[in-house]
């Protein structure tokens, strides 16, 4: 599976944030920056360390752009944008409150 972060702020505080921090957790693997632009408002402003399921606007969306399955490594930079809009326009929810139904 996969797990993707937004992360917002100043450039250096998120650069300290990433670079000291998450890549020398053990916990975290195969970390890459697939994206950085500059936005004068956040997105996530009202986010917390949240948990959205992939549902039917998030598979829609990598289905339209020829995607089986969520695989953030496969999004261009043209589409990262789109899916980084689409996430915040979710209702976060948290990962307690998640039920995966088989």
């Amino acid at each position: 599976g996969y797990f993707v972060q937004c992360l917002e702020g100043r450039r250096s505080k998120v650069d300290d944030l990433l670079y000291n921090r998450i890549l020398k957790d053990p916990r975290h693997k195969n970390c890459e920056i697939l994206f950085y632009e500059k936005c004068d408002v956040g997105l996530f402003k009202n986010w917390n360390m949240k948990f959205a399921p992939i549902n039917k606007r998030l598979g829609d969306f990598f289905l339209e752009n020829h995607r089986d399955d969520f695989n953030p490594f496969l999004l261009s930079i043209e589409t990262i944008p789109t899916f980084i809009d689409l996430l915040a326009s979710e209702y976060a929810i948290e990962p307690y409150s998640f039920e995966i139904n088989e």
